[in-house]
């Protein structure tokens, strides 16, 4: 269930490096609700190990925490959809968040997940994912309290329950998931030049399966999940940390949001009511320009796109875009800066978009 959240929100190396003197935030109100056609995205990596899981949930009160130099090479992106046009609506019912894993989801050749986000909680409710050869498969609950209470404030704990149940074959198997919810530290977070105040919320998950056949058990299976989010305002999910236990095997995975992979500038998505019918690559406005300039590209199919910036003598000055986008047009905004944040001087760059089915360049000039 975990996992399912943090593919949502829509996903770890954490080092502590000591304690500052950081003043408590708090969240007063759940502001998740992204608008349709959104994309939200995600990193992670499932080569966590226990020293890294330990020094994510070590300590308690103000802490700061520092990502950087850690590589989490698995992204997925997801896009909020208008949730009546997602299927299964009615099995969903309240849910006013929903999106599309847009970079599959391993052997699902689709999957949706399901949110109630109201201003003093948040729900994940459940999914559905279409397998070729199988058709859908729907998980909804018998029972869900809230994942998030709001306000969200250090010490402030709190119980999650959720129950399902599902029959295969004649085979009943009825889930049980208790977690203990607590936020137990506050502070800085930094990733990639980028330090953003979080909350801590430390929880533990216990998981019972028990499957029975014409009304007799026939195992009994309990697993156990331990870990952290780091939530920022929004709220915004930073961050995870998870270590899962089942049958005497333990595993270790860490994610962290796509807001704080560290582009330098960001993306904004323009007008979806009329999709472009081709790629395209405008001049930057304005050119010559100082200190900003805005690059506007279309796509009319979605995938991973790269937006970069090249000096006269061929070498790579900063990366705008390196995401996957949905068919659309977009503008991206260049602030005259290179990978490491520091102004470049005045003259001759380049920048270059690339996706996988077109490739064009364009010159612009910086004065100061």
């Amino acid at each position: 269930m975990k996992r399912s959240l943090t593919i949502l929100y829509a996903s770890l190396l954490l080092v502590a490096i000591g304690i500052s003197v950081q003043a408590q935030i708090s969240i007063p109100t759940n502001g998740y609700l992204p608008s349709p056609g959104t994309t939200q995205e995600t990193a992670s990596s499932d080569s966590v190990d226990q020293a890294f899981f330990d020094a994510a949930v070590a300590g308690s009160g103000n802490q700061t925490w520092d990502f950087s130099g850690v590589d989490f090479p698995d992204m997925y992106t997801t896009l909020v959809v208008e949730p009546s046009t997602a299927p299964f609506p009615d099995s969903f019912p309240g849910a006013n968040v929903v999106t599309l894993n847009l970079q599959g989801s391993g052997s699902a050749d689709s999957m949706w997940s399901y949110t109630v986000s109201l201003p003093t909680s948040l729900s994940f409710v459940g999914s559905a994912a279409k397998v070729s050869g199988f058709g859908w498969f729907v998980e909804t609950y018998d029972t869900k309290t809230p994942d998030f209470v709001f306000p969200l404030q250090y010490g402030n704990t709190w119980t999650t329950v959720s129950n399902k149940s599902s029959s295969s074959f004649g085979v009943l198997a009825e889930s049980f998931d208790t977690t203990f919810n607590e936020v137990d530290a506050w502070g800085t977070i930094t990733y990639d030049g980028q330090t953003v105040n979080c909350l801590r919320v430390a929880f533990t998950e216990r998981i019972t399966v028990i499957q029975s056949f014409n009304g007799t058990p026939i195992s009994t299976d309990v697993s156990t999940l331990e870990g952290a989010f780091f939530i920022g305002a929004g709220p915004e999910l930073l961050a995870v940390v998870e270590k899962s236990s089942v049958g005497g095997f333990t595993w270790y995975y860490g994610s962290i949001s796509g807001s704080l992979l560290g582009t330098p500038t960001d993306v904004r998505e323009n007008d979806r009511d009329n999709l472009p019918e081709g790629f395209g690559l405008a001049q930057n406005y304005p050119n010559p320009f100082n200190p900003t300039t805005e690059i506007q590209f279309s796509l009319p199919s979605s995938g991973q796109v790269r937006l970069e910036v090249y000096n006269v003598l061929g070498q790579l000055t900063n990366v705008l875009v390196d995401r996957y986008l949905s068919a659309g047009s977009y503008t991206a905004e260049w602030n005259g800066t290179d990978q490491s944040g520091a102004k470049v001087s005045s003259g001759v760059y380049f920048y270059r978009l690339t996706t996988g089915e077109f490739s064009e360049a364009r010159k612009m000039l910086l004065l100061k």
